[in-house]
């Protein structure tokens, strides 16, 4: 069987373009914020994909995303997961909007 290496596309982000798509856990991201500045790292970048307007949409790490911010960092290294967007939809159920996409990937 055939392995392949995945190496993933890192970036350095400005904060103010990363659009989050998901709730913010206020006593996850203090824990995460303690554990920034005591290990002086942040493990496990933050993954985004392209959006519009050459921001980024959020896929996973939104407690760190704002871990980082806490400390008035503005920028944030991410893994870049790059999609093509072929249709999207967007919906609103009470005061919630959701976001349906239907996307390719593309590893680079």
């Amino acid at each position: 069987m055939a392995s392949t290496l995945f190496y993933p596309d890192l970036k350095i982000v400005p904060i103010s373009g990363i659009k989050l798509q998901e709730y913010i856990q206020k006593d996850r991201m203090q824990a995460l914020a303690s554990a920034i500045k005591r290990e002086a790292m942040l493990k496990n970048p933050p993954i985004v994909t392209n959006f519009f307007n050459g921001d980024y949409l959020h896929l996973d790490g939104a407690n760190r995303i704002t871990a980082v911010l806490s400390y008035r960092i503005r920028i944030v290294l991410c893994r870049l997961l790059i999609m093509a967007i072929r249709r999207m939809s967007i919906c609103r159920v009470g005061a919630i909007w959701h976001m349906s996409m239907n996307h390719s990937f593309f590893l680079q």
